[in-house]
């Protein structure tokens, strides 16, 4: 007898239910650069730097603005809110401003992220100045000075966390180079008039300033001690007073201020001089140098 068979197919269906992802909020600050400035005494030196500041949201959420601040510390060797660079127990004062080494430090900033879409991330960069006074309370020797100063991230959001390294910290070095100039240039050494075969010396001086890099050695010399003009010796003479004093062969050392130093001239008595008229003036020209 014939078997007839008969399938029965059967159909159905999974159900999958999606898994809503929860929403996290979260803040960093990137490392900020390192701060290298060079030291002027003659106005305040200044570097442009900036640092940026992210937030991010994983997962749907609504839009959340965030309020944070990015607060620099004082560093390791800081008198009160003053910032100090060190070199062997010797510092150089420094600070963080806003801009133009005037207005006070200002990290603070809103970052808005958005609704739309499953992650946002939204950045801001901060811009901000490292300023050298050429003021110092104790002026400073050439050689580099240095500190380390903490970046710390604060939000006011509780649902925000902070991410990453908090603070973050940076290097700061201010280098001090050795430097020599004369702030006053000497003037003539005039020995007025001399009369052939006089009893005795004619006798003149000039003075100038040097200003050298704090405990920079230098020495000054002159070209030459002497020389002759209209048939008359002199003698010249580097000193520390108008009358005589040390004779500042080198080194010297520099304080940083003005250091005022003599050029002494003696034209001895007895010379009877090359005039050929009844009266005759005559110059010559020498060379200081200071080397540092």
């Amino acid at each position: 007898m014939p078997r007839w068979v008969h399938l029965l197919a059967v159909t159905g269906g999974v159900l999958f239910a999606g898994i809503a992802q929860a929403q996290t909020y979260s803040c960093s600050a990137a490392r900020p650069p390192n701060y290298t400035q060079t030291y002027s005494s003659v106005s305040n030196a200044s570097t442009l730097l900036n640092v940026t500041v992210t937030c991010r949201r994983r997962g749907n959420g609504p839009a959340l603005s965030i309020n944070y601040t990015l607060t620099p510390d004082n560093g390791l060797y800081a008198i009160g809110a003053q910032n100090r660079a060190e070199r062997a127990g010797q510092y150089i004062n420094y600070d963080l401003y806003a801009g133009s080494c005037i207005a006070p430090w200002s990290g603070a900033g809103t970052i808005t992220l958005p609704g739309a879409g499953r992650n946002a991330s939204i950045s801001q960069t901060l811009t901000y100045y490292g300023c050298v006074p050429a003021s110092q309370p104790v002026l400073p020797a050439a050689g580099n000075y240095t500190d380390t100063v903490g970046m710390t991230l604060a939000v006011t959001n509780p649902v925000v966390t902070i991410t990453g390294a908090n603070p973050q910290t940076f290097n700061a070095t201010i280098r001090v180079n050795a430097a020599c100039a004369f702030s006053t240039f000497p003037g003539s050494v005039n020995f007025g008039t001399y009369t052939a075969f006089q009893g005795s010396a004619n006798t003149a001086n000039t003075s100038f300033a040097t200003s050298c890099t704090n405990l920079t050695p230098y020495t000054l010399s002159l070209d030459a001690t002497g020389g002759v003009v209209s048939g008359l010796n002199y003698s010249l003479l580097l000193n520390t007073t108008a009358s005589g004093g040390t004779h500042p062969f080198g080194p010297v050392s520099g304080t940083g201020v003005p250091q005022t130093f003599y050029i002494n001239g003696t034209m001895p008595a007895n010379q009877a001089g090359t005039c050929s008229t009844g009266t005759c003036a005559g110059s010559q020209a020498h060379t200081l140098t200071v080397s540092y």
